[in-house]
């Protein structure tokens, strides 16, 4: 079998984190509403996917219920996720979808991703780390 080095350094970081939450019940909180939030995201986005490939198919009152029901389940699990947190941290994690939209344009409809996106995830990215870890410290 394979056997994969670590690196102390990341691995120590990596227990931090964990311990830390294990140790601190609003931060583990917090981390549920993030991934739920995270997970309606994808929902939406999905479903918004489903909406663009409606147009111009033959299947598009099928391609239609399936985008509503997503996007639907979407905004039950953001209900459910504002339950774990504060709404300033846990709804910019929708932007999440942003992410998808590029993900998505570029495998299933073949759309062109440029600098400007990349440079745009980024940016998403630094900022969703940013909330996430700007939660409530009590």
């Amino acid at each position: 079998m394979f056997h994969i080095k670590r690196n102390g350094k990341a691995q120590n970081i990596y227990r931090g984190v964990i311990l830390n939450l294990d140790n601190n019940p609003v931060k583990r909180k917090l981390a549920v509403g993030i991934s739920i939030m995270c997970l309606a995201a994808v929902c939406t986005s999905l479903g918004q996917l489903f909406w663009k490939l409606s147009s111009g198919s033959e299947n598009t009152l099928l391609l239609y219920i399936g985008g509503y029901a997503l996007y639907g389940i979407g905004a039950i699990l953001m209900i459910i996720a504002f339950k774990f947190g504060d709404l300033s941290v846990l709804h910019p994690m929708l932007s999440i979808g942003f992410i998808l939209a590029i993900v998505w344009g570029r495998i299933i409809l073949e759309e062109q991703v440029t600098l400007q996106k990349l440079a745009g995830i980024t940016i998403i990215i630094a900022g969703m780390i940013f909330l996430g870890l700007g939660g409530k410290q009590k």
